[in-house]
């Protein structure tokens, strides 16, 4: 129950830019504090609110090269997050919480897809990102 609770209260807090490394196989979360600073974390678990779910064409071909682009699990998203709850790589993960659906991102449809459907994911209220794995809460 609290698992419910606190990725409902992500909405309150800051906004985040998020990204998952496969190379490195941990997220890193990007964001400002309210006096502007500049806050990052890597971690394996977090919970995203207020997403923006956007293309990541650009990004995984400058990080990744060609040769592996759309076959990684690279993603790139912006949200709100407490960024004091989410652990850091060192820390326990969270637990994952009860879930809708699994969404991927597709490179050849340049957009996440469901993963048992195939078909497209334009919005999505909460998400809940595990290592390489993205749910839909």
């Amino acid at each position: 129950m609290t698992q419910d609770i606190t990725c409902a209260s992500v909405l309150s807090t800051m906004q985040v830019t998020v990204t998952y490394n496969p190379k490195g196989k941990y997220i890193f979360v990007d964001g400002q504090d309210k006096v502007h600073n500049r806050v990052t974390k890597k971690t394996h678990t977090i919970c995203l609110g207020a997403i923006c779910l956007y293309g990541l064409k650009d990004y995984s071909r400058e990080m990744l090269g060609k040769k592996h682009f759309g076959k990684t699990g690279a993603y790139k998203l912006e949200g709100k997050t407490d960024f004091k709850k989410t652990p850091t790589l060192e820390e326990k993960k969270l637990p994952r919480p009860k879930t809708k659906q699994r969404i991927v991102f597709d490179g050849e449809k340049d957009s996440f897809v469901d993963i048992k459907t195939g078909e497209e994911v334009s919005k999505v209220n909460q998400l809940f990102l595990e290592d390489n794995k993205i749910f839909v809460l």
